[in-house]
């Protein structure tokens, strides 16, 4: 969790960090909410340290082990608050030594533990992204603040954008005001996002006509803050059409602890299920709201319709919630469809 320095430039978002092993103990200690209503997490980094430290477990790992954590408010993954740090710490280093030994089994590089393999680069230089070998700065350091640069953000999207959906992907000029809001909220620099009226605690509806590029967008811009929280984008009609072959569970999944985006929201049509009609993206939207009130835990939404839309297709009740979950970042109306 970055603390935000302000920005001296529009083009510019700057946020506190630090690298090093040798200052890791500092590094990590801001990343602690010193939230003395939990009850069942460490109240200081130093802590962490002295518990991986005791069995015999380097630095680095109560880091990223802390990071993660914490990075995710203490929630296990079904959303509910962790009850014993230390066993689930004791649970992180069997996982770990498990992937120690698989390593000394093969001379190839192990990502049997993807994310602390990630967190440990991130804190090595949170200021480059690597993509098939060629290094993407995104701004640098200044002492202990990372000052993102949006000109480099943007030819690291362009390339990131290739890889993913080929050589035709490109970032439109026109799309430039667009994409600065979004990558301030998604760094999360406190002054350009109250002056865009934007809350990174709350989730994000990025709304648009057929074909401006939402979807991919969303998908795409995930990649540049790999030391968040990572989001997994899912159709709104593919839930529908799980519902009406499962069931009411498949609400229950996706209010669940899970970070999602609900892809083309409004698209879907109303589920049925042994011949019982039901808005099912209404009421996981109800959901998640809830989820969002006890647990902070974010939903993003892509959708091509406005609020008067949004309010008849889902009535009253989840258009007032929505006020409260999302931010909203919009395309243009007269945005061309860039699919033609």
């Amino acid at each position: 969790m970055f603390i935000f320095a302000p920005t001296s430039a529009p083009g510019s978002a700057q946020t506190t960090t630090q690298t090093g092993s040798l200052v890791m103990h500092q590094a990590v200690n801001r990343y602690i909410k010193h939230d003395k209503t939990l009850k069942n997490k460490p109240k200081h980094a130093k802590e962490v340290f002295q518990f991986f430290k005791s069995k015999n477990f380097p630095e680095q790992e109560a880091a990223a082990f802390l990071l993660h954590y914490d990075q995710n408010d203490w929630l296990a993954s079904n959303g509910e608050e962790i009850k014993d740090w230390e066993a689930i710490a004791k649970h992180w280093m069997l996982n770990s030594k498990k992937a120690d030994e698989r390593k000394k089994r093969s001379t190839k590089r192990s990502f049997d533990d993807p994310l602390r393999f990630q967190i440990l680069r991130i804190m090595a230089n949170p200021c480059e992204i690597i993509e098939g070998g060629i290094t993407y700065p995104l701004g640098r350091m200044q002492g202990k603040k990372m000052i993102y640069d949006f000109q480099k953000m943007l030819v690291y999207l362009d390339a990131k954008g290739k890889l993913l959906f080929g050589p035709h992907f490109k970032i439109y000029e026109s799309d430039h005001p667009l994409l600065f809001k979004l990558c301030n909220y998604f760094i999360a620099d406190k002054t350009n996002c109250e002056a865009m009226h934007l809350d990174p605690k709350k989730g994000l509806i990025l709304s648009g006509p057929v074909g401006c590029g939402k979807t991919s967008l969303m998908k795409l811009i995930r990649y540049m803050i790999p030391h968040q929280r990572p989001y997994e984008v899912i159709p709104c009609r593919n839930i529908t059409f799980a519902f009406n072959h499962l069931g009411y569970k498949v609400i229950q999944e996706h209010g669940d602890g899970h970070f999602y985006c609900f892809d083309d929201l409004g698209t879907e049509a109303i589920g049925r299920h042994y011949g019982k009609d039901c808005n099912v993206m209404g009421e996981i939207l109800c959901n998640r709201y809830e989820l969002f009130l006890k647990h902070k835990i974010k939903t993003h939404i892509t959708t091509n319709l406005n609020a008067t839309e949004l309010e008849d297709k889902y009535g009253v009740r989840v258009r007032s919630r929505m006020r409260e979950l999302f931010n909203l970042i919009a395309f243009d109306k007269n945005v061309e469809d860039k699919r033609i």
